[in-house]
């Protein structure tokens, strides 16, 4: 399973996308900010309105964060979560050869 790549082993990350209600979007964000487990809140432009970044002590940890806090709030339309497949470099750098 993918580690949070931030420090703590026993962590790992998933990630939720949400479609919120328009009018609602950076009020459903500030709420998300305050849900057990979910570290980081990012409003996105696309198909989704929301993407929350969520540090968990294993898995089944996901189900009490959408069944249980995302589900309930009433401006969150759609939840979809996500699993990170393999970690990745925290930043990297590109080149261009011309």
């Amino acid at each position: 399973m993918p580690q949070s790549g931030y420090g703590d082993d026993e962590m790992v990350t998933a990630i939720v996308l949400v479609q919120a209600q328009r009018e609602c979007i950076a009020e459903t964000a500030a709420a998300l900010a305050q849900v057990r487990y979910i570290a980081e809140v990012y409003s996105v432009t696309g198909e989704w309105d929301i993407v929350a970044i969520l540090r968990l002590p294993d898995y089944t940890f996901l189900d009490e964060v959408v069944t249980g806090s995302l589900r309930q709030m009433v401006s969150i339309v759609k939840p979809r979560p996500c699993w990170p497949s393999a970690p990745t470099a925290r930043s990297c750098s590109i080149r261009a050869s011309v």
